[in-house]
């Protein structure tokens, strides 16, 4: 799936990796973030489907309102987030996404991270929870 800006400079990719039923039920994603020249992705982030559904119910309820906000967190809450917000009254919504991956450099640790917002095209609301919902039921 994919989550553009309203200019075409911007997107959000998510692919879905692999689901897991039992236990906890939960989706792994591949995220590539590319926003105005930054890049970034994660091979593998995980998500648990009862906060899959609760973030798209949110964004359903964003699109009716065009009010509030709607985030997605991932299992490691620090890798990765997910944000649509109303920002005004005219009900125009930015998209902020936040990936961060941990390294070793020579014994010591350090975060490389990309943070980036855009304008999002609120006319793909409808398919984008279309989308979700179908990761939602168990094949």
């Amino acid at each position: 799936m994919q989550i553009r800006s309203i200019d075409g400079e911007a997107h959000v990719s998510l692919t879905v990796r692999e689901q897991l039923w039992d236990r906890l039920p939960s989706s792994s994603f591949a995220v590539s973030v590319s926003a105005y020249g930054w890049q970034g992705s994660w091979e593998e982030v995980w998500f648990e489907l009862a906060d899959l559904e609760q973030f798209t119910s949110a964004l359903a309820e964003l699109d009716r309102r065009r009010a509030g906000a709607a985030v997605l967190k991932g299992m490691s809450p620090e890798e990765f987030s997910l944000a649509f917000a109303s920002v005004d009254r005219a009900g125009h919504v930015v998209t902020e996404v936040q990936l961060k991956r941990p390294v070793r450099v020579m014994d010591h640790s350090y975060d490389y991270s990309l943070s980036v917002a855009f304008a999002f095209d609120v006319t793909s609301f409808p398919s984008l929870v279309s989308e979700l919902r179908t990761l939602l039921v168990q094949q």
